[in-house]
């Protein structure tokens, strides 16, 4: 009896350690295409934004990366910010309103990454105006 006991409690200790382990999904191509953004609010060169978040959604699961560095902002602003992060779905909270007729920018540079393989969103950058028109810098 203490022979079969053992056993069934070894083959159980087996079947739970096996089952446990985490791994990578197998098979698939490999994701080589980076993450695109589909749709933000405020949209690229949105006039009288009023908001203090900044929604980017991307056809895919994206994360940050080192956003707090990557992320350019023109004209600076010492306006800080938290990063949320929904699935396919980011955003910027800002913690006070933005500047008034105003045009900002915000390069991401390298700032976003889809989760499988850490392909950066290439060339995101939004552009929105506070006030009535977009400020060219010229």
């Amino acid at each position: 009896m203490k022979i079969v006991n053992s056993i069934f409690l070894a083959s159980v200790l087996i079947a739970f350690t096996s089952c446990a382990s985490i791994n990578n999904p197998e098979g698939g191509p490999k994701d080589e295409d980076a993450p695109e953004l589909l749709n933000s609010n405020p949209k690229q060169k949105e006039l009288s934004v009023t908001t203090r978040t900044i929604t980017l959604d991307f056809n895919e699961e994206v994360q940050p990366n080192n956003l707090q560095k990557e992320l350019l902002i023109t004209p600076f602003t010492d306006n800080t910010y938290q990063v949320r992060m929904s699935k396919t779905r980011l955003e910027l909270v800002f913690e006070k309103p933005l500047e008034e007729n105003t045009t900002y920018t915000l390069n991401f540079r390298k700032g976003v990454q889809d989760i499988t393989e850490k392909n950066t969103a290439e060339g995101l950058m939004l552009t929105f105006s506070t006030g009535t028109f977009i400020d060219s810098s010229r």
